[in-house]
């Protein structure tokens, strides 16, 4: 099982993306060295677990559906699905997507 994201995976975040994540994580700044490994199946949970509600279901085709809430309006924030078994992927994409 996948438990962390890999190096292509993050070193594709822009700058501001790196700044948000970094603050998320309670990291004071993006000079501290941060690798891939650091960025784990927990860590993206707890950036989600923020401001959002998270619900995950892995279907019968291991595809992974991600659903988030907003804390404040207990709206639906953002739903989609992630047609990968791994659940750090489904994570990945919905940390990318609160960026």
């Amino acid at each position: 099982m996948k438990q962390h994201i890999t190096f292509e995976e993050f070193d594709s975040l822009t700058d501001e993306h790196l700044d948000k994540l970094f603050n998320l994580m309670g990291l004071p700044e993006k000079k501290i060295y941060v690798s891939e490994y650091d960025v784990n199946i927990g860590r993206m949970i707890g950036v989600l677990q923020h401001k959002y509600w998270i619900t995950l279901e892995q279907d019968k085709n291991n595809s992974w559906h991600v659903v988030l809430y907003e804390k404040e309006k207990i709206t639906l924030y953002h739903q989609f699905h992630v047609a990968k078994p791994e659940l750090c992927d489904a994570l990945w994409e919905a940390v990318k997507e609160v960026l």
